[in-house]
């Protein structure tokens, strides 16, 4: 499939309100049955994934043969489902604090157990998703080689630490890609988009035991900031 500009969102790396932003802007200049955004369809919020792709087809909601942006949850250069694109965008985070992030956001608003009370094989079980960044752009698996082979085919990465610099770059990248010149919404942005709190549930102990099953996606993401001069983010 080829397509003008993917949005691959990866959980908890601040998609859901770039999503927002994104589909404001391009619905500017862009018919929006050509702008596909995750989307509840036949009442299932839907995903641009392989196993989707019929249901988005047969969806009255695009016009999929002439898709131009696709603004989802997606695995970079999946092999279920291929997708070329001109610009494609993906939005990183520190991966310790993302994370922390997902817990609390999917996990701890249902169970109410906060992290450092989860058992041995809790935290185990769940501690996975610490390289989950990696499996993203490793196009489904977390195979970090193929993750940082992937590095130099995407047009632009946001890193969420440098959100207020990044989106205004992406902004006139976008600008001068399309030949226009529309401001993002700044409306659409999360005022709270990077102040959780999670020193207040936890210690240095279980900080230092969540990085160590985040070796990948730290590999990952230090790579990505020394290629945008941003060093003094690095986790060390």
């Amino acid at each position: 499939m080829n397509i003008k500009f993917s949005y691959y969102h990866i959980e908890k790396c601040g998609g859901s309100f770039l999503e927002r932003i994104l589909n404001d802007y391009f619905l500017k200049f862009i018919d929006k049955k050509k702008i596909f955004k995750s989307c509840f369809i036949n009442d299932k919020f839907t995903h641009f994934f392989p196993n989707n792709v019929e249901i988005i087809k047969n969806s009255d909601l695009f016009d999929f043969n002439n898709l131009e942006i696709i603004l989802s949850h997606m695995n970079y250069k999946d092999n279920d489902y291929l997708i070329n694109c001109d610009f494609s965008f993906i939005s990183l985070r520190n991966p310790i604090d993302r994370v922390i992030s997902h817990y609390y956001y999917f996990v701890y608003k249902n169970t109410k157990i906060h992290l450092k009370d989860l058992n041995n094989t809790e935290f185990n079980n769940f501690i996975s998703l610490g390289n989950l960044q990696t499996f993203k752009l490793g196009g489904g698996k977390y195979d970090l080689n193929k993750a940082l082979n992937n590095i130099e085919d995407v047009s632009f990465f946001l890193i969420l630490e440098n959100f207020d610099n990044d989106i205004i770059e992406l902004n006139n990248k976008l600008n001068n890609y399309y030949n226009v010149n529309f401001e993002f919404n700044k409306n659409n942005i999360n005022k709270n988009k990077n102040n959780f709190n999670y020193k207040e549930f936890v210690d240095n102990d279980l900080y230092k035991k969540i990085k160590e099953k985040c070796e990948k996606d730290i590999i990952l993401y230090n790579t990505i900031l020394k290629k945008k001069n941003l060093e003094k983010l690095i986790i060390k």
